[in-house]
């Protein structure tokens, strides 16, 4: 495990995200995933995901559940909502506070915080609609819903992965301002941001790869049997 991330260290929140703890000494992928009761087929897909940008036009999708696919999902959002934007936040006041008379860091916190207010609204869609749908579609056997409950929520879902796509463009462009335009003495504080910045912008590229090739099919797969 220990060589994964030395090849990877961008897998560190992904582990963390699959529940796995620092620690593991030299144990194996394998003998972590027995312990931890992970699926190793949705392990391997994860990090290989993350690690190689072509890894779902040239692989297999090997068949998931639908909670475990969710699970990791979820605990995504946790780490972007508990580490990634407070992190972001206090950086972004901090430079705020320093140029207090600067109107391009009154812009940029309030560009900052429109970003932030999309992706949360987002995630609650997600977290809400997206996932009980996904789960209720594997469960409607046991459920009491009909089709047409089924097919006016399928409606609201279509498009909710480009909410992603717009997400990533607005961290682009905030990094863009920040690399263009925004000029201070000491850029150590700007360049903290940017490469936070970066590396949320890569981590919402791979969860929105990973919707789009597991999750949105899973939908498709389900729906399929329903409708």
């Amino acid at each position: 495990m220990c060589e994964v991330i030395h090849a990877n260290y961008h897998l560190l929140s992904v582990i963390n995200s699959l529940g796995i703890k620092l620690g593991f000494g030299d144990k194996t992928i394998q003998s972590i995933c027995i312990q931890d009761g992970l699926d190793i087929d949705f392990f391997l897909m994860v990090i290989n995901a993350y690690t190689f940008p072509e890894y779902f036009s040239n692989n297999t999708i090997p068949a998931i559940e639908p909670k475990t696919l969710i699970e990791y999902l979820q605990n995504t959002h946790k780490y972007y909502l508990k580490a990634i934007l407070p992190a972001l936040n206090e950086l972004i006041n901090q430079l705020t506070v320093s140029h207090a008379q600067s109107t391009k860091s009154t812009l940029i916190q309030r560009f900052y915080k429109d970003c932030v207010k999309d992706f949360t609204n987002h995630i609650e869609f997600e977290e809400q609609v997206v996932y009980p749908y996904i789960v209720e579609l594997a469960n409607f056997e046991k459920s009491n819903k009909s089709k047409e409950d089924f097919t006016e929520i399928s409606s609201k879902i279509l498009d909710f992965n480009k909410k992603h796509v717009d997400i990533v463009s607005k961290l682009f462009d905030l990094k863009n301002i920040l690399l263009k335009y925004f000029s201070a003495p000491d850029d150590d504080l700007v360049i903290h941001i940017l490469f936070l910045l970066f590396r949320f912008e890569k981590d919402l590229l791979e969860h929105s790869r990973l919707e789009d090739f597991v999750l949105i099919p899973k939908i498709a797969e389900l729906e399929q049997k329903i409708f």
